[in-house]
């Protein structure tokens, strides 16, 4: 999505297939594709009644006079290299890791696993995706590692911060420490919650905010009142107004047993923001123990305890770390950087291409 923007102003035309529930939500993505204004198609509901939908692909790509064809998950995976084949269009993959335990999602994961074999090119998010993609027989000369990016922070933070202060009863004296991700198994967050146990009777004023949904919300709600927890850990449910609830935290933790490369951390170096997180999947990639953050154990929870209470106690230091962030966010995880990768890739494999 965001390549598409910043390759769009250098005068190249884009166009996105979207399944039927992302264009019928209200989430980031659909709103910043209804800014862009690049055509669309309506990709359907699932991949097992798709015959009329890549008929009409088809046709889509054709009146487009579409050159390349880039999916983005296992369900878009399907399309594209169906596409790619009718339509004798090279075809790319964006591959962002195997996380998942859900057994639904592990089976499409392997499906997913023997088409990424017949792409043209397949894109890692981080060296880790690379080793998982070799791993499972991809051509290590298919492979192009571009990492994942954010945009420029917008200026509205100072506004929305204020208002979700008051929103959650935020005081000056709490410091607030933030997960934001799925409630799901692989975050990690019954480590957490046993850890915001621990913290609190040294750290009385610390609030944990946990924005997001997922299948472990009940559970977790069970295990802060087990805790008496209730008035130091809130759950916000899924919240399209992220950015200001990293701007109002102190820093961020991320507790995760198996992780890609969580875009979450980039967004909070953006705001400046130090990061608690496990070194699982890529994370130790970008986050550097005692440069921008802090590296933890999965499932430790008293080091996780102990990295907690470290940031609350050395603040000038949890700055110091959110400036580094910030400061490879300039460098090398924006959009402009990332979209050049991008740019030079699709040059590489269109000219590389020989239509059959």
């Amino acid at each position: 999505m965001m390549i598409g923007r910043y390759r769009m102003r250098k005068g190249h035309n884009y166009c996105f297939g979207v399944f039927d529930e992302q264009l019928s939500g209200q989430n980031d993505f659909i709103r910043e594709l209804r800014k862009l204004e690049a055509a669309t198609i309506n990709l359907g509901r699932s991949v097992f009644s798709f015959r009329e939908t890549v008929t009409a692909l088809h046709r889509f790509a054709r009146e487009l006079d579409v050159a390349l064809v880039c999916s983005n998950d296992y369900k878009s995976n399907v399309f594209g290299l169906v596409l790619g084949r009718q339509a004798k269009l090279p075809a790319i993959a964006v591959f962002h890791g195997r996380t998942s335990k859900d057994a639904k999602v592990r089976f499409y994961e392997r499906l997913d696993d023997i088409f990424l074999k017949y792409f043209d090119s397949v894109v890692a998010v981080s060296e880790y995706s690379r080793k998982q993609l070799q791993s499972i027989g991809v051509d290590s000369q298919k492979i192009h590692v571009i990492p994942n990016a954010v945009d420029e922070p917008s200026s509205s933070a100072a506004e929305e911060s204020q208002s979700l202060r008051k929103e959650f009863g935020l005081t000056s004296r709490n410091n607030v420490i933030l997960f934001v991700g799925r409630l799901s198994r692989e975050k990690g967050l019954q480590s957490l919650v046993e850890s915001a146990a621990m913290l609190i009777r040294k750290h009385e004023d610390a609030r944990f905010i946990l924005v997001g949904e997922g299948p472990e919300r009940a559970n977790l709600t069970r295990l802060i009142a087990r805790y008496g927890l209730e008035g130091h850990v809130t759950m916000t449910g899924y919240r399209h107004d992220v950015r200001g609830f990293i701007e109002i935290s102190d820093f961020l933790v991320l507790p995760s047993v198996r992780e890609g490369m969580p875009v979450v951390i980039l967004e909070a170096f953006r705001e400046g923001k130090a990061v608690v997180a496990t070194g699982v999947g890529g994370v130790p990639e970008f986050v550097m123990h005692n440069v921008n953050g802090l590296i933890v154990k999965p499932g430790d929870t008293h080091e996780l305890t102990e990295s907690l209470s470290f940031m609350l106690m050395n603040q000038d230091k949890a700055l110091v770390m959110g400036r580094h962030g910030k400061a490879l966010i300039r460098e090398k995880y924006n959009f402009a950087v990332q979209a050049q990768e991008y740019g030079h890739l699709y040059d590489d494999v269109l000219s590389g291409f020989q239509r059959h």
